[in-house]
């Protein structure tokens, strides 16, 4: 059985997303979080808020093998929009860490590509059969049933709300109503598709979206945008203090990255590590955050819809 629901909070007002936020600086990196503290999507008695991060600082991704006729590069999968894929992934990936006094001094965040899929659904499967795939894939028709048309592209996660585990996230480009530059030169009246996936990616690894306007994880974009695809110094301080260097024992920041599947396997991805006990505390996993960020509520929440103790939110990146 797979766990959904309807996107409703692309059409509200930014605004009335914040109001159960807890005083905080007012530029800065935010992390998704489990619950809140008051609101709609309050924490229940005993219920804490908690960071929602990959446990053990590592997640895989798989690519769905029809890729898009909705570009500027040839149609389907081809070498450009793999490559702007992989390298959207990357930019998060064992990101350097300034001020941190360590022979490894890059985030423990370790993102590993295996393959591309023929699987084109979104969502977690709990059945003992199920073959979860963490999926990138584009949606060049029926994105009305996915999101507003003025969203780019929407990332949904599934965790624990007791420890704040991801166990599953897809990624979902909305190439129906958007045609989508990819790489340069860039038309300004397209959407930059690096610009989008970076942002989407930041989701995918448990942020969400900054009060700082030039971050990567600012809620909006225009057309033909382009500073999302490089971090700003607030994305870095964000993944530096979910996955900050040495949180992992005897993890390097030379990892390998790209994994490429010579023989692609529609169940290519399935991840077993990822899967926790929703009983079991000894599944715990935090992370504190540094004085120069805070953790917000989650922006685009649209709501809890849980099973066997999992629940399941969408945040994406809107048009401006």
């Amino acid at each position: 059985m797979k766990i959904f629901t309807k996107n409703i909070a692309t059409a509200l007002p930014l605004s009335l997303l914040f109001v159960a936020a807890l005083p905080m600086p007012a530029d800065a990196y935010q992390q998704t979080l489990t619950c809140t503290r008051s609101g709609p999507y309050a924490c229940q008695s005993g219920e804490t808020p908690l960071p929602v991060l990959w446990p053990g600082a590592q997640a895989t991704f798989v690519i769905n093998d029809r890729g898009t006729a909705n570009s500027t590069a040839p149609p389907g999968l081809s070498q450009p929009i793999l490559d702007t894929i992989l390298e959207s992934f990357e930019a998060w990936n064992q990101v350097e860490c300034p001020g941190f006094d360590l022979p490894d001094n890059c985030s423990d965040m370790l993102l590993t590509y295996e393959g591309i899929t023929a699987q084109s659904a979104i969502g977690y499967e709990q059945s003992s059969s199920a073959q979860n795939t963490n999926l990138v894939v584009f949606r060049d028709s029926g994105w009305d049933q996915v999101a507003s048309d003025l969203t780019f592209a929407l990332t949904s996660v599934t965790y624990n709300p007791r420890t704040g585990q991801i166990v599953d996230a897809d990624l979902e480009i909305n190439s129906e109503i958007y045609h989508l530059n990819v790489g340069d030169p860039v038309d300004p009246n397209l959407a930059d598709l690096k610009n989008t996936l970076v942002h989407e990616v930041g989701h995918f690894v448990g942020m969400d979206h900054s009060t700082v306007p030039r971050a990567t994880m600012y809620a909006s974009a225009d057309l033909g945008e382009t500073m999302k695809r490089d971090l700003a110094p607030d994305d870095v301080d964000g993944i530096c203090a979910s996955y900050p260097p040495s949180f992992v024992a005897e993890r390097t920041c030379d990892n390998p990255y790209i994994h490429p599947n010579p023989n692609p396997n529609p169940n290519e991805g399935h991840v077993d590590d990822g899967i926790v006990d929703p009983g079991n505390d000894d599944d715990l996993f935090l992370c504190s955050t540094t004085p120069g960020g805070r953790r917000s509520i989650p922006v685009f929440f649209v709501g809890f819809a849980a099973l066997l103790g999992l629940r399941f939110l969408r945040s994406g990146l809107k048009r401006a």
